[in-house]
């Protein structure tokens, strides 16, 4: 157990990033920069405990920093950070580790470069959170209504295919296509978003 000073610099800590979070509510985006690097090691610490390889470690921290970015508005500034961001992460987790184990059970695994991802491998990689989170959300509004639904009710609400579809009255096959054709098509739209920005460099 951490010591009593061990604990309070912790909780002053997740006070920072609380206020940081605030901030980003009102539009600041250094602080939402500076939210994002916080939280970094502490997710991929979490992301660890539960999964292995480096690439879905990476790749679930992305899509919690996703949901974050989604729901950011939802914090209430008058309870702790840490259990919002974990129960955000912990779904996200679990997310991954379903989709895992039914790739598993088909006994075709895919090969490394086929696992849904919102940024270049590259990327994921990096110490830093190149993860351009209004980038996303840009990406995510040029999608067509049925995509965009679709994303936001599996990817970032967390939501299976079975509840989402339910929730549009389209079939699971329906649903399923839809996030397909999303997750191809931010791939799209962030690539050339980036290297757009990098001949503008």
């Amino acid at each position: 157990m951490p010591e009593q000073g061990e604990t309070s610099d912790i909780s002053a800590a997740w006070a920072e990033l609380a206020a940081l979070l605030v901030l980003a509510q009102n539009g600041d985006r250094a602080a939402y920069a500076a939210l994002l690097q916080g939280l970094l090691p502490y997710l991929r610490r979490l992301a660890a405990r539960r999964l292995t390889r480096p690439h879905d470690i990476e790749d679930t921290v992305q899509e919690i920093f996703l949901s974050i970015h989604a729901i950011r508005h939802t914090y209430d500034p008058s309870r702790p950070l840490q259990p919002w961001v974990n129960v955000i992460a912990e779904r996200r987790i679990a997310d991954r580790l379903r989709r895992l184990y039914r790739q598993r059970a088909r006994e075709a695994p895919l090969p490394d470069d086929a696992h849904e991802t919102f940024v270049a491998d590259e990327a994921n990689m990096t110490s830093e959170v190149t993860l351009d989170m209004r980038a996303v959300h840009r990406a995510i509004e040029q999608l067509p209504p049925g995509q965009r639904q679709a994303i936001g009710l599996v990817k970032v609400q967390g939501l299976s295919l079975r509840e989402a579809a339910a929730r549009t009255g389209q079939s699971e096959g329906a649903v399923k296509l839809s996030v397909h054709r999303a997750v191809k098509a931010l791939r799209q739209l962030l690539g050339k978003e980036n290297g757009e920005a990098d001949r503008g460099e």
